[in-house]
């Protein structure tokens, strides 16, 4: 059917943008954390999977019996497996560029930083598209770029993301108590003295949610994920500068919490 079809299509073009990736086969290792139900999901996995193995890549499928922490407890239960020294986590709606793994790689190299969050776009029709696109530009555009002008933490987003594993390890791993994970980390890296760097080159394109329902759902996990970190790092965060400093890192690693407009749209 065609949903069969979309999987496939969406699995394959993942696959593709690995192979064309300009990085040595020989230091890349792909796991693929597969948290599918239906049988059709599973073996578009491993027939993708299978396709990088005869192209000479290591690789392998995932799974898990007891499903955790949603994404954020997989990671965790993963990481002991990973044996390079970076961990590059890329969302399986997403299409890589082909320089995106050797820039992050040199960016984290160069500046010493503990991750590099790269930009990445969607791709997508629809006022619903269109609507997510803005918030991303908006995003990347005027936090993260004033982020790194004004000496802000930067923040990672979930996918597009190269991060140190031996600093990963030193702050305690992934953590599975909250339902926005990225923040989690960032502000733990935050905390800890370890800096990240954002780099403006594309790379990657995902794929935009379809439906406003899928949207809102976002949205709200953003919100809860802001309010979970909040509450439990918020007076670390504030105390860990000066007073001004610490105010306005607050404001911006938990601004989902606070804005209006997020505000508006889970009434709406």
């Amino acid at each position: 059917g065609l949903g069969d079809v979309y999987k496939r299509q969406v699995v394959a073009r993942s696959v593709e943008s690995v192979l064309g990736l300009n990085y040595p086969k020989e230091l890349i290792e792909v796991l693929v954390l597969d948290d599918s139900d239906d049988p059709e999901s599973m073996k578009c996995v491993e027939d993708a999977v299978a396709q990088l193995i005869a192209k000479g890549y290591k690789a392998s499928v995932e799974r898990r019996k007891n499903r955790v922490g949603g994404k954020a407890g997989f990671l965790r239960e993963i990481q002991p497996k990973v044996r390079t020294p970076y961990a590059f986590l890329l969302d399986c709606d997403f299409r890589l560029s082909p320089d995106a793994l050797s820039s992050a790689v040199w960016a984290c190299e160069s500046t010493k930083a503990s991750y590099c969050q790269l930009a990445w776009s969607l791709e997508g029709s629809g006022p619903v598209a269109k609507l997510q696109q803005s918030m991303l530009e908006y995003h990347l555009k005027e936090e993260q770029e004033r982020a790194v002008s004004r000496g802000l933490p930067v923040k990672i987003t979930g996918s597009c993301v190269l991060i140190n594993n031996r600093d990963l390890s030193d702050i305690g791993g992934w953590s599975a108590d909250t339902v926005t994970e990225d923040l989690d980390l960032t502000v733990r890296f935050a905390l800890s003295g370890k800096k990240g760097t954002y780099l403006p080159l594309v790379g990657g394109v995902g794929l935009a949610t379809p439906s406003f329902s899928s949207l809102f759902k976002q949205i709200k996990r953003w919100v809860i994920g802001d309010a979970q970190c909040m509450l439990r790092y918020g007076g670390k965060v504030l105390k860990a500068a000066k007073k001004i400093d610490s105010i306005i890192s607050f404001s911006y690693l938990f601004n989902y919490v606070f804005s209006i407009s997020y505000v508006l749209i889970l009434a709406a």
